[in-house]
């Protein structure tokens, strides 16, 4: 699907997207895997983000948005994931209803980097706050 197409879909429904939330524990403390955008993504250019996906007619559940997270964002498997709530995002785009997952992995994608929870980049899509906090609490817990 062209952006196009993709941003007229996501003006007229709501669509559901997956956030795999990845964390953990350093000698600095908690830290949280982030991977960049692309230059010409059309609502956040090279900011840094949460991997995620929407679902797409294709799949049979969450586990396939979570499989294409792991082959195409990130190109490396996790080791465990675990629901951690709902969101529902209105923006510019249009509406879409948010499933986080806490999600640990072994080693380090090559997409991307581990960033300390507390000393987050500051072009990290603030949208995104909301979940990591979610995920923050259960991974403490």
């Amino acid at each position: 699907m062209t952006r196009t197409v993709f941003r007229e879909v996501l003006g007229k429904f709501v669509l559901v997207a997956i956030e795999a939330v990845i964390l953990r524990k350093s000698e600095s403390g908690i830290e949280v895997f982030l991977t960049r955008r692309s230059v010409d993504d059309l609502d956040w250019p090279n900011m840094w983000h949460i991997p995620g996906s929407y679902l797409r007619q294709s799949d049979t559940g969450h586990e396939d948005a979570l499989k294409r997270i792991q082959d195409e964002e990130l190109a490396w498997q996790f080791l465990s994931t675990q629901f951690v709530g709902f969101r529902f995002l209105i923006n510019a785009t249009g509406k879409s209803q948010h499933m986080g997952y806490l999600c640990t992995l072994e080693g380090v994608p090559p997409t991307g980097r581990f960033f300390p929870v507390d000393q987050l980049p500051t072009d990290f899509i603030s949208e995104q706050q909301e979940f990591l906090n979610i995920a923050l609490e259960r991974f403490q817990a």
